[in-house]
């Protein structure tokens, strides 16, 4: 593919052959006021339309951020009970096997909960 630099270059020497000196030679006609004012208008138009858009954007953003957060927050929230959950759940456990290894060297042969006076 050529590069603009060579098309130009190309188009330079195709209207040089033809006897004008460059491709700016062309004669343009000049843009009436009223061709001005439209350009003008939809330029404005344009810019309206894009600081309508960014501040859109903008709005969105924050909201993301806001989401973001809460779910930041609500997943905090879920691990420290989670974690209080393990804790609770090793203390029982390290209880539960005191207990066995109580009753196992105090001659119980089974994990049977003590018997109350008078039941047997």
């Amino acid at each position: 593919m050529k590069s603009r630099q060579q098309k130009a270059d190309s188009a330079n020497s195709a209207a040089s052959k033809k006897g004008a000196s460059s491709t700016t030679d062309i004669d343009v006609p000049p843009l009436s006021s009223d061709s001005v004012e439209k350009i003008m208008t939809a330029i404005k138009l344009l810019g309206t339309k894009m600081d309508t858009q960014k501040a859109a954007l903008r709005q969105e953003v924050v909201s993301i951020r806001l989401e973001l957060q809460t779910t930041v927050s609500s997943l905090q929230s879920a691990n420290a009970q989670n974690t209080k959950c393990i804790d609770d759940l090793e203390q029982s456990s390290t209880e539960w096997s005191s207990t066995v290894m109580t009753r196992l060297d105090s001659g119980h042969r089974t994990l049977a909960p003590k018997s109350k006076e008078g039941e047997a």
